[in-house]
């Protein structure tokens, strides 16, 4: 047997090796299709920050409120008088924290469905 002809058996013996590339490229596409949605999902904490940070400022506001009418009020009467204000300004500003929880949560829980669908 010569040389040449043990390359020719060879080649014959070898299967073809198979053709990866729609493979690849597919896969490389789902890749790149998952990626965007965890990338979607993850924007739903960027809105939820900024939901805190109006929140938290709103709240500041409300306590610095708070302070200004408490320092006003120098007098027993005027300090029993204040009592209905700061109340309704506790309750106007605490009152938003369970909604903007509420909001939070379920704009999460909508971001990761749309991942696992």
């Amino acid at each position: 047997m010569t040389e040449k002809s043990r390359d020719e058996e060879t080649s014959e013996l070898m299967p073809e090796p198979p053709k990866l590339e729609a493979l690849f490229q597919s896969q490389t596409q789902q890749i790149e299709k998952a990626t965007q949605k965890a990338n979607n999902a993850f924007e739903v904490f960027k809105s939820r920050d900024q939901d805190v940070r109006v929140l938290t400022q709103t709240l500041s506001v409300e306590v610095n409120a708070v302070f200004l009418i408490a320092a006003a009020a120098q007098t027993p009467q005027l300090a029993a008088a204040s009592i209905p204000a700061v109340l309704a300004l506790a309750n106007a500003a605490f009152a938003t924290v369970p909604v903007t929880l509420q909001k939070a949560t379920g704009d999460i829980t909508q971001a990761f469905t749309r991942v696992e669908a």
